[in-house]
């Protein structure tokens, strides 16, 4: 922490690292991207959460190969809205492999 002339407490940021992971994770200029939510999307989003919070403790999701198949991965190669799901969609190849469990 530094004093300016004024005598007023200003902060300076020299570097910042995690404990962990000393290096920076690259990042691409899509994932600064700001994400605008309608107020539909968000209760699209609530109405997908009370969903699957309706399942009971325990519940696995263990879909056979046809299932799959037809439910998840045709829709999603032909653009289609897909079953609520709890999948996270992430690029692979801009992370590093130990951070992409987190």
């Amino acid at each position: 922490m530094e004093i300016d002339e004024n005598s007023n407490p200003s902060i300076q940021l020299v570097s910042v690292s995690t404990p962990n992971n000393p290096t920076a994770q690259p990042q691409n200029q899509s994932s600064l991207k700001t994400a605008v939510v309608s107020d539909d999307d968000l209760n699209k989003k609530q109405d997908e959460d009370e969903y699957l919070d309706s399942f009971p403790p325990g519940y696995r999701f263990r879909p056979t190969d046809d299932e799959l198949i037809r439910f998840y991965l045709e829709k999603k190669i032909l653009n289609q809205p897909l079953p609520p799901n709890r999948f996270v969609e992430t690029n692979i190849y801009l992370h590093n492999p130990e951070w992409l469990a987190d």
